[in-house]
């Protein structure tokens, strides 16, 4: 039965990687996602999970193979990762060049994908997939059967950058086409940029997420701030030839289109710069929060609590991570203390909660996407214990559903600017239960007075017990209504208090 919840749970689960790890357990080298065993549905779907990305589930490009595997032979970062790395086995395409939106055929095809969504909806989770409207593959059948899709030009034209495109023999004679790419780093060589101001693009486009929509919930969309008609505009002008952009944005279009007949179909945005807000007004339900995990891998608690002050619509529907694909692992960033306390702020602030395989038992190692078979790394129980009551506190009705607010710490008497980086919010969810939520977001010691002005606490004896330690508060309930409980705070400790 599938959770009702405004702040639901997300997994990404490298699909190649998952897949070959079962292979290996069961023995089973043709084992497909049809095929998995209850016990590697159990594993990722026991504690409360909303949605599983599925990443990299289409069918890779030869052409980005051969790249991968020509870069892996020379490249010290992938045996860095995998000491006794064999290429030609462990390394495929980036699942970020597509060559077609049809599910692998090494995966079971479209099939087994449907066999696997059955048995996730059966246990109330729901399945997103990869949508990259940004480029596709070098070898992707449009290249040559429709050139005009993509930023290029007839082989006989001067390029605005001969370095950071390829040639190419189409159905119009040979064309220069760009690799596709973010503006701020080096193209993807492996990739051929579409041209979004194009209709027939836009088109093809909207028709692939028809073919998408028909066998998933959802979908994150790959860099989606990358078809802004501003942010294209600004990035291809050179190529573009005088053609002027469209009086629309591609993404409400494409959003509409796809929700006259499938109303609840989740589109997630990967973006960057700033660019959230203006996504989710053009019909995102979730765009990342790429602000949130910068602050707590690198800044204060206080920097943080001032980035929890935003409009709650705009917080409800971010995305928060402490680490995905693209990212290092945050067990080899933070510190096992800091990353505790992070992993605190993780399962309890609004919005989408966003957690990435292999993120639980502690891992330190970050794969290459590339890369189908992960190294071996003893888990950190410790930390996987951790995470586990996190994820069990899930079910509580008011992370669940409950009214959330953004609380003041106070300085106490004598005590210095400490309590500046304490992270504090209540969720209420009334009858049903009601936490308090305190995070001392630094490498020192904090003693504070905080406010518990929650309804029913006055005139009796108030009690707060945190979930996690079992440590408990005991205290009149009018002094914490109209003053405060005092709280002394150890460097990173971390609570998640219910309101008794």
């Amino acid at each position: 039965m599938r959770r009702q919840t405004d702040h639901p749970v997300t997994l990404e689960l490298h699909t190649r990687l998952w897949l070959n790890t079962w292979r290996r357990r069961t023995g089973k080298e043709g084992l497909t996602l049809a095929d998995l065993p209850d016990e590697a549905l159990e594993e990722i779907t026991s504690p409360p999970v909303d949605f599983i990305w599925l990443m990299g589930v289409w069918e890779l490009s030869p052409a980005s193979r051969a790249i991968a595997r020509q870069l892996a032979h020379k490249s010290p970062e992938y045996r860095r990762v995998l000491p006794d790395l064999d290429p030609d086995r462990d390394v495929e395409g980036s699942p970020y060049a597509v060559s077609a939106y049809r599910v692998a055929a090494d995966l079971g095809g479209p099939e087994a994908l449907a066999a696997l969504r059955r048995r996730l909806q059966a246990r109330g989770v729901r399945c997103l997939l990869d949508f990259v409207p940004n480029h596709t593959a070098c070898d992707h059948p449009w290249v040559r059967e429709h050139p005009e899709y993509y930023v290029g030009l007839p082989a006989e034209r001067p390029a605005p950058d001969v370095a950071q495109s390829f040639l190419v023999d189409t159905r119009r004679g040979m064309w220069r086409i760009a690799h596709g790419r973010d503006p701020h780093f080096p193209a993807w060589t492996d990739t051929a940029q579409l041209n979004i101001f194009h209709p027939a693009t836009r088109s093809r486009l909207i028709a692939t997420l028809h073919e998408i929509a028909r066998q998933c919930d959802g979908v994150r969309c790959d860099m989606a701030m990358l078809l802004l008609n501003d942010v294209f505009g600004r990035t291809w002008w050179p190529w573009l030839d005088g053609r002027g952009m469209p009086e629309t944005e591609f993404w409400p279009e494409a959003i509409f289109e796809i929700r006259r007949l499938w109303p609840d179909f989740l589109f997630l945005a990967e973006v960057y710069w700033d660019l959230e807000y203006r996504l989710q007004q053009l019909g995102f339900d979730y765009t990342y929060d790429k602000r949130f995990y910068d602050r707590v891998m690198t800044s204060t608690g206080e920097m943080i609590r001032a980035h929890l002050v935003a409009d709650w619509d705009y917080q409800i529907r971010c995305l928060r991570f402490l680490e995905n694909h693209d990212e290092a692992r945050v067990a080899s960033r933070l510190s096992p203390a800091q990353h505790r306390a992070a992993a605190v702020l993780l399962a309890t602030v609004p919005g989408m909660r966003f957690w990435y395989q292999g993120q639980r038992e502690g891992r330190r190692l970050r794969a290459p996407i590339q890369l189908v078979r992960w190294p071996e790394e003893e888990p950190n129980f410790v930390l996987a214990t951790w995470y586990d009551m996190l994820l069990a506190l899930q079910e509580h009705p008011a992370l669940q559903q409950g009214w959330w607010r953004l609380l003041s710490p106070e300085r106490l008497p004598g005590e210095d600017e400490a309590y500046r980086n304490v992270i504090a919010y209540r969720w209420d969810a009334g009858r049903q239960g009601r936490l308090l939520v305190t995070v001392n977001y630094q490498a020192r010691r904090a003693r504070l007075r905080l406010r518990v002005d929650v309804l029913g606490i006055s005139g009796r004896t108030a009690k707060l017990r945190d979930r996690l330690s079992g440590k408990e508060l005991i205290g009149p309930g009018s002094v914490w209504f109209e003053t405060g409980v005092e709280l002394n705070m150890e460097p990173y400790e971390a609570n998640i208090w219910e309101i008794l």
